[in-house]
């Protein structure tokens, strides 16, 4: 009688460290669709914000460690079968475009997708409508349509850059910053003109009036330095942030 193909040697033929075996593939694809489930539950960088809320979750005396320690056990318990092992082996990292000082704390012990303000983008082509993600390729004259999720902000701006460093505002057109609750389509969508290399967007946020104006200043800032695709804008003191890249061909 066979015995089933361990779960770490599943792993390892996964990312090429072992010889794949050919009465594996079923098993393999098991773990990559359990995989991209996981990820989709916890993005890496919601999975960051957690581990950074655990580490900073005050001791309040050394006879309640261990009961504190047993409760935090128990809070990660969700990581459970092939999915464990893969989570072993992944190591999060969150993007250096991302402020993560100014992450959301979580909400009791569970913290959902949406707290943070963010955009969604979308590809417009007829009739279809395909949601695009962080690093895609987008060529000119390609049609986006830019969503705002506020995530408890009640102002924002939106800006973007692009290779040849020109700056544009997408929201607000009339001055005032302050943002639809919720998800909400800014009211046009756009045509990418072929300026090369990339197409950098940005959500500022705060809980009060923005000075549009200082934002500009700070984006065209970092547009016109040796590294627009990475670089942090240098906003004011109240200001969060969000970015999100995507490549041209």
């Amino acid at each position: 009688m066979n015995r089933p193909t361990p779960v770490l040697h599943l792993e390892q033929q996964r990312f090429g460290e072992r010889a794949v075996i050919a009465g594996d593939a079923l098993a393999c694809a098991a773990l990559t669709a359990a995989d991209a489930a996981h990820l989709q539950r916890m993005p890496p960088i919601m999975f960051a914000a957690r581990v950074r809320a655990e580490l900073a979750r005050p001791s309040s005396s050394s006879s309640s460690s261990s009961s504190s320690s047993s409760s935090s056990s128990s809070r990660w318990l969700w990581l459970a079968g092939p999915v464990a092992v893969a989570a072993a082996l992944f190591v999060v990292v969150v993007p250096d475009s991302v402020n993560t000082d100014r992450l959301l704390p979580l909400v009791g012990d569970t913290r959902l997708k949406g707290l943070m303000p963010a955009l969604d983008l979308q590809q417009q082509a007829g009739t279809t409508t395909t949601v695009l993600h962080a690093g895609d390729v987008v060529g000119a004259g390609d049609i986006v349509q830019i969503r705002t999720r506020a995530a408890g902000a009640t102002n924002g701006v939106v800006l973007s850059i692009d290779g040849r460093g020109a700056v544009t505002r997408h929201f607000p057109d009339d001055g005032f910053t302050t943002l639809p609750t919720g998800t909400a389509s800014l009211p046009f969508s756009f045509e990418l003109d072929d300026a090369p290399g990339f197409e950098r967007f940005f959500f500022v946020t705060a809980s009060a009036p923005i000075d549009v104006e200082a934002v500009e200043r700070a984006v065209a800032s970092l547009a016109a330095s040796s590294s627009p695709v990475t670089a942090k804008p240098d906003l004011a003191a109240g200001l969060s942030w969000s970015d999100f890249l995507l490549r041209k061909r």
